[in-house]
């Protein structure tokens, strides 16, 4: 699984810091060396507010692309 954090922090003060989202990606254990497929969890903290939450799958990703693309296309899955 790979988790994606998103902090904020106050004037770079760290003892201010909040989490105001996250993002699981797991691998579903279908797929194979060549490519894989993914449940992506996303989370807004405001959520109770917002609303914002959103579940998703990502299909047949090349993982020679390495994790930063993995965790670019989970994000453009959130548009979707």
């Amino acid at each position: 699984m790979i988790r994606v954090t998103v902090e904020v922090i106050p004037f770079g003060e760290e003892k201010r810091k909040r989490t105001i989202g996250t993002m699981k990606i797991v691998n579903d254990g279908e797929g194979n060396v060549w490519v894989g497929d993914y449940d992506v969890h996303v989370e807004d903290e405001a959520r109770e507010v917002t609303g914002k939450y959103k579940d998703f799958k990502i299909r047949s990703f090349n993982r020679s692309g390495g994790f930063w693309r993995l965790i670019g296309a989970a994000i453009e899955g959130m548009e979707k």
